[in-house]
């Protein structure tokens, strides 16, 4: 019974000692967006960044976190849209239209303004 007491204080100053750090945490209210970097980590080295010709799995994987295709695949294995926001195909399956949103702009460069995603960067890409 003697250690009890040591024991809830050890645990009292342990959870203090936790919560130091979050008495300077703030919310962010200016509306801008966070920016930084992404640091990730892999196993190896990509061959390329290229999503077309990235045929190794770090490439891939690397790849599909930089960029959008027309379709995507979601956490259920289910084809869903992602740059295409809904697609047709022919009866005989040789035909596939996609309709493309109209709410993607590609990043500008410096003092640029943004441009709209159209099929002529589609037909470009592939």
């Amino acid at each position: 019974m003697k250690r009890l007491p040591s024991v809830l204080l050890l645990i009292f100053f342990f959870v203090f000692i936790m919560m130091v750090p979050m008495a300077g945490a703030e919310q962010k209210t200016d509306g801008k967006p966070d920016g930084g970097s992404l640091n990730y980590g892999e196993y190896g080295r990509p061959a390329t960044l290229d999503p077309i010709t990235s045929n190794d799995m770090i490439s891939m994987r690397i790849t599909e976190l930089i960029f959008n295709g027309l379709v995507g695949i979601n956490e259920k294995q289910e084809i869903v849209p992602e740059l295409a926001e809904r697609w047709e195909i022919s009866e005989d399956g040789t035909f596939y239209t996609f309709y493309l949103r109209q709410d993607v702009l590609w990043h500008p460069k410096e003092e640029e303004e943004p441009a709209p995603f159209t099929a002529d960067d589609v037909i470009f890409t592939y």
